[in-house]
């Protein structure tokens, strides 16, 4: 083996100009540095010994350098010797342990290590540190002293020639060698399979990525807005108080003095839309005093009109004398009641119509009973000229603004519309009970206002159609939605002399059917068609101001666990008068009530599993006006997020329990009716169920609820108690819908009311606290199978053979089943849930009830229809609809019914053929979870 030379070197100052060393002095070698220093695959560090040339070509270093005055010239020439005397002298094996030879050469290295230390001045100059590279033609050793203050430094000098010789007899492996000798050797390959080596790495690899995507996946499926992950799980989350506690707690907080006070308020003045803004501001303050913190005012600058003048007078021209004579001035007002203090108020609201249109005509009149499409059309049959003439009509059946649309679409000048006792059925005069205030029979006064607005055509302000009124937003001409002919509301009272003026002329009203013969037969009228003679005409004047002004909604939001599942209950605040105890504001009493049951249950520290958002609507009486512009504004957000919406519109005017609801909610509304008790028990214990004939009707049109069910899609129930058998006359927007009428009539003890918010509290607990949601498919889908039954019965025999309903029949009947199925998995989901279960087990079944729940809250936006339905394209549903002519009535399968009543065969094939292609599409919706296509749907539902 080759005698390696340690070459150690003194400490010498830094050369002038050269950079100064960090506090770690010299440049750091490892191991692995020092290996491609002995391969030659880097050069030697800086401030180091010049090694000799025959060094570096056997493997020693590839290059060196120097800095100027670091090193003597001598340095090469002893190192040059110190390699020729190495090849002479070969080095001595190293005595083995324990033998006496490696006794005596300890002994004689701790001698030579003494002498060394007190010959050698360079060695005391270097004192502690010291540094030296040992070159031997095959290996390279690094010697390093470490400094007593732990610093490295790498310097390198040239001790005497003697030194070196002294250090080559050194021993090496000996106890008290003075340095540590470290042979670096070819370092070996880290992993000798390679390929092994790389497929362990990929699996690693993989498995680390897929374990990050399902701990993140939660996170991307889930709501965003806020809480936590535990917030979204519907069995988790801790809520203050339970199911159970909340529905105890909905039922008690309700109170009649509170519902009374709240009445009280909202019918002391007027509050015509556009123009109660302080009554909103009180219904914010209150509903934040009530526990709600998101209380804020959504304003909108609509298009609206408020009376200025008019006049109805009837009129006898004496064609000899050249004179007119007035034979009676209507008053067109209502009789100021001393038992009614809502009928004296100065700043009363006069009587008028809503959208009508300013005009001053003079005509001869007709009377045209209902005003409904089929009674013009027997009119026309009968070859009564209607053309140029006015219109005396009266209410009941269909919509006022499709009495005033027909009569514009005849040519007529002018429509009069009055309240005849006909429709008061048996509690009427004639029958024996004295009139309001005496009585429950309508007083003869009385005068129903309302808006002509053509509200089957669409709802919302008239210039704004499909989109929010906002300020500064384009407006298009409102013809299509409002007429441009005057209308006046008058009482029977103003009526009778119009009405006597027509005896004689033209066939009588019981020639067409009893239904023209009116209640006032024992006033002396006959109820004749008219025209009226010649001489005989009406001035109808009407002056009114057309305005854009905002109007206010209060909405109100309790934040749920699950923002983007949410609850909506509304109620409209604004009247045509000063009172409104009935419409609207005994719903607002009751919804006040409401929010101040859940109120309390927030401060026991509950919160919803899902977001419940309260409104109090302005301008719905004008067209439902303020919802359907907040609906058209957040129309992204509701189709999204909106499970169901909740209307109360009149929550109280009779002891009748009445509700007209998508099928969806029927399981909802029948619960929270089985657990109310009933005002008017005829066996104790009896509930608003037992007593109600569970009739569910068809969703129309004439409240709040339109904007949700016909345009965006959104399941809604619209119910309360309304007038039945026994009940005093409700004066439906009039003077008399007082806050005086319905403590003497309506609800004497205000239980109906309290009855209404316990229902109306506990559906929007069911639909928000229940993990799955609380809808049914199945009831969907039986009714469309009644629905079509209905249709096919009202087919005219000449149309049957030509149109098959076949397809249709197929298409329901495939929905009815996938809806089968896909209810009993929900309840299987609500029955494991019920058990518990490992928390893995739970965190599956929450997915599986969140993709449930999101098919469930879309099934409706599957029936709607983009294009929208012929003619009136503002309604999208292809199932629900307002009746095209009565406006109030819904219409199951729209398209189908108008095409029929049209007699376009044509136009019935292709909305027949329409219909089911969007129930098919609507059944396989329901494929059940754990399919590509399920996941794929859900990814579609849920981002689009």
């Amino acid at each position: 083996m080759p005698t390696a030379y340690p070459v150690r070197t003194p400490s010498l100052p830094p050369a002038s100009g050269l950079p100064q060393r960090p506090s770690f002095g010299a440049p750091q070698v490892n191991a692995f540095q020092m290996q491609q220093l002995h391969h030659g695959q880097v050069s030697a560090p800086p401030s180091t010994v010049p090694i000799p040339a025959d060094v570096q070509n056997n493997r020693g270093y590839l290059s060196t350098e120097s800095h100027p005055g670091s090193v003597s010239a001598s340095a090469d020439k002893l190192i040059s010797e110190a390699a020729k005397q190495a090849k002479e002298s070969p080095a001595k094996p190293s005595p083995a342990p324990g033998t006496p030879e490696e006794g005596t050469a300890g002994k004689a290295a701790k001698k030579e290590k003494a002498n060394h230390r007190g010959e050698c001045g360079e060695m005391t100059k270097c004192g502690p540190q010291a540094s030296a590279f040992l070159v031997s033609p095959r290996r390279l050793f690094f010697v390093c002293f470490l400094s007593r203050s732990s610093v490295f430094s790498l310097q390198l000098g040239i001790c005497e020639q003697r030194d070196m010789e002294k250090a080559a007899r050194m021993p090496r492996s000996h106890e008290t060698t003075p340095l540590l000798w470290v042979e670096v050797a070819q370092r070996p390959p880290r992993y000798p399979h390679g390929r092994l080596r790389r497929a362990c790495t990929a699996c690693l690899a993989t498995t680390l990525v897929l374990s990050v995507i399902v701990l993140l996946l939660p996170f991307a499926l889930l709501p965003r807005g806020y809480g936590s992950i535990a917030d979204h799980l519907p069995w988790t989350s801790r809520n203050g108080l339970d199911y159970a506690s909340l529905q105890q707690l909905l039922q008690t907080v309700p109170n009649a003095s509170k519902t009374k006070e709240w009445s009280q308020y909202y019918t002391s003045g007027p509050h015509l839309a556009g123009k109660n803004l302080s009554m909103a501001i009180w219904t914010k303050t209150k509903w934040e005093e009530f526990g709600v913190a998101d209380v804020h005012l959504a304003t909108y600058d609509v298009y609206l009109n408020y009376p200025v003048s008019h006049r109805l007078a009837l009129l006898e021209k004496d064609e000899k004398k050249n004179d007119i004579k007035v034979t009676y001035e209507a008053s067109l007002e209502e009789d100021v009641l001393e038992q009614d203090a809502t009928s004296g108020l100065k700043d009363r609201i006069p009587t008028f119509h809503g959208y009508s249109a300013s005009g001053n005509v003079t005509a001869r009149y007709v009377y045209v009973n209902a005003g409904t499409h089929d009674d013009y059309e027997a009119l026309i049959n009968a070859n009564i000229t209607l053309e140029g003439k006015i219109a005396l009509v009266k209410y009941s059946e269909n919509m006022r603004g499709l009495k005033v649309k027909r009569a514009q679409e005849l040519g007529m000048v002018g429509v009069v519309i009055y309240t005849d006792p006909q429709e008061d059925k048996d509690m009427t005069e004639l029958n024996g009970h004295k009139a309001y205030p005496d009585g429950p029979a309508r007083n003869p006064s009385s005068v129903q206002r309302g808006s002509v607005q053509f509200l089957s055509n669409g709802a919302g302000d008239p210039t704004t159609p499909g989109y929010p009124s906002n300020p500064g937003c384009p407006r298009e001409d409102p013809k299509q939605f409002i007429p441009s002919i005057p209308s006046l509301p008058i009482s029977y009272e103003d009526a009778l002399p119009l009405l006597k003026a027509l005896n004689g002329h033209g066939p009588k009203g019981s020639d067409f059917s009893k239904d023209w013969q009116g209640g006032l037969v024992h006033k002396g009228i006959d109820y004749n068609i008219g025209p009226s003679p010649e001489n005989v005409v009406i001035n109808l004047y009407n002056e009114q101001e057309y305005v854009t002004t905002p109007i206010w909604n209060v909405i109100g939001t309790i934040p749920g666990s699950i923002p983007d599942e949410v609850i909506v209950l509304g109620n409209h605040r604004d009247a045509w008068i000063a009172g409104g105890a009935g419409d609207p504001n005994s719903g607002s009493a009751i919804l006040n009530e409401v929010i101040r049951s859940f109120g309390e249950a927030l401060r026991g520290g509950w919160k919803p599993k899902r977001t419940i958002v309260f409104a109090s609507w302005d301008g719905e009486e004008y067209g439902l006006i303020g919802s359907t512009e907040w609906v058209e504004e957040n129309l992204p957000w509701l189709s999204r997020a909106n499970v169901a919406y909740l209307n109360v519109d009149v929550g109280v005017s009779g002891k009748k329990f009445e509700i007209h609801a998508s099928p969806l909610l029927n399981k909802a509304v029948f619960n929270a009716a089985g657990q109310v008790l009933s005002p008017n028990q005829t066996v104790e214990g009896q509930t608003v169920l037992d007593l109600w004939d569970g009739e569910v009707g068809i969703m129309g049109s004439g409240s709040d609820f339109t904007a949700f069910q016909d345009f965006a899609g959104i399941p809604c129930v619209d119910y309360g108690f309304t007038g039945g058998e026994g009940d005093a006359v409700y004066h439906y927007h009039s003077n008399y819908d007082s806050f005086d009428w319905m403590d003497r009539y309506g609800d004497r003890d205000w239980q109906y009311h309290i009855t209404m918010a316990r229902v109306w509290a506990l559906t929007a607990a069911y639909l928000s606290e229940t993990p799955v949601l609380a809808l049914n498919a199945t009831d969907y889908a039986v009714a469309l199978e009644k629905y079509l039954d209905s249709i096919k019965k009202k087919v005219p025999s000449g149309i049957s053979p030509r149109l098959s309903f076949a397809s249709l029949d197929e298409a329901i009947s495939a929905f009815r089943d996938r809806a089968i199925k896909f209810d009993a998995y929900t309840e299987s989901l609500a029955a494991k849930l019920d058990k518990g279960g490992h928390w893995w087990s739970r965190i599956i079944l929450y997915f599986k009830i969140r993709f449930a729940n999101q098919k469930y809250k879309l099934i409706e936006r599957k029936f709607l229809y983009k294009e929208g339905l012929d003619k009136r394209s503002w309604f999208k549903h292809v199932v629900f609809a307002p009746d095209r002519h009565d406006g109030y009535a819904g219409a199951a399968f729209p398209g189908l019914v108008e095409s029929l009543y049209d007699k376009d065969i044509d136009n019935a094939e292709v909305s027949a053929f329409l219909s089911p292609f969007v129930v098919v599409w609507q059944s396989s919706y329901f494929n059940l979870p754990l399919t590509p296509d399920y996941f794929t749907e859900m990814a579609r539902d849920y981002y689009i």
